[in-house]
């Protein structure tokens, strides 16, 4: 009931305005989304022996107001109101899980940026092998040109800044970087390596390279618009928390077996993603 109210009333300050604060609906939405999340968070001894009061506190803002936005979308209606909840969920929070480390951040590469990148990328793969629907190129001058090597190290300084403060990682070191493409509809060609390839199976990254102790991927598209499937979804004891690609967000994340994850595979159009790797003071 409390998200259908303020769906209700976001919608109807937006739609029709007739107050002069009509611009301080989202805040009081967040407001609320804050209180109840204080209230869950004192009501429950379990969570707050699991996950601190900030990190619950953001991530239950977070998801409500991406909720919000997606019933929203549903509904094909107050486009004023989806727009404003998009805005006040471009920043960085963390995520909270047992026993791990992850964190989001919205707005990381510009569209520019991510433009840029396809359009190396794309040039790049054309004369590479691949794997069924995947297509992977390291992402360097010499492969990509020097314009979009350029904006790649902006996005490994950005993610390393957001590993440093979110999940307090010390000592990064760059271990490696990927721009990789998953297509929908794969070609048959003579650079085809595995076409049975199931790059949907989960994972763990550090069981790839030892050496690797946190992870951070940059979607540069995104779903629906872009490409269908290709969902993220982090395979935890209680259940998959998924991540929704979407042009500009970083991902980041322990690279441990706490964070074993996923990505759904790709029925249509071609996702196309950058993906970081850093070594740690402390993480071996």
């Amino acid at each position: 009931m409390r998200l259908h109210r303020w769906i209700a009333l976001l919608c109807i300050a937006k739609t029709f305005p007739t107050r002069a604060d009509d611009d301080d609906d989202v805040a009081h939405f967040i407001a609320q989304l804050r209180a109840e999340a204080n209230a869950a968070y004192d009501g429950d001894a379990d969570l707050s022996a699991a996950v601190g009061r900030a990190a619950f506190v953001e991530s239950f803002v977070a998801n409500g107001l991406e909720e919000a936005a997606r019933e929203l979308r549903e509904r094909g209606a107050c486009r004023a109101a989806v727009d404003e909840l998009d805005t006040a969920t471009s920043r960085a929070w963390p995520l909270p899980c047992d026993g791990c480390g992850r964190a989001l951040a919205a707005d990381v590469a510009t569209a520019e940026d991510a433009a840029a990148l396809v359009a190396a990328a794309t040039a790049a793969m054309a004369a590479l092998f691949h794997q069924g629907g995947r297509t992977a190129v390291v992402p360097d001058a010499a492969r990509l040109g020097g314009a979009a090597a350029a904006v790649v190290d902006a996005l490994r300084d950005r993610a390393a800044a957001v590993i440093t403060e979110h999940l307090g990682a010390r000592g990064l070191v760059a271990a490696g970087a990927l721009l990789t493409r998953l297509s929908g509809r794969p070609a048959d060609d003579a650079l085809e390596l595995d076409a049975g390839h199931a790059y949907w199976e989960p994972h763990v990254d550090r069981d790839n390279v030892a050496a690797y102790a946190y992870s951070a991927l940059v979607y540069l598209g995104d779903q629906g618009a872009d490409f269908a499937g290709g969902t993220l979804e982090f395979l935890d004891g209680d259940g998959a928390r998924a991540v929704r690609p979407r042009r500009g967000l970083l991902v980041a994340f322990s690279s441990g077996a706490e964070n074993a994850h996923r990505v759904s595979r790709v029925t249509a159009g071609d996702r196309f993603s950058l993906a970081f790797w850093f070594a740690a003071d402390g993480v071996t």
